[in-house]
């Protein structure tokens, strides 16, 4: 596995350790690399969604969609 060093502002480091003090996460080093996993997939859904086809329904119908989906009904 690759070292990498990075510079952070106090408040973020503590930010960074914090889950590992707290026992989430085994190290901060395991708390980093969830979090660019996760950037990475939310980016390659990003991804996927502009590389697809336009959606069919205009922006008054998904409105309207979720509307329905919130108030539970027509």
């Amino acid at each position: 596995m690759a070292t990498m060093s990075v510079s952070l502002p106090a408040a973020m480091k503590r930010s960074a350790e914090q889950p590992a003090q707290s026992g989430r996460y085994r190290s901060t080093s395991d708390y980093v690399r969830e979090l660019i996993r996760r950037n990475q997939r939310r980016q390659a859904r990003i991804d996927a969604g502009l590389a697809s086809a336009p959606g069919k329904r205009s922006m008054d119908e998904l409105c309207e969609a979720a509307r329905k989906k919130v108030t539970g009904g027509d």
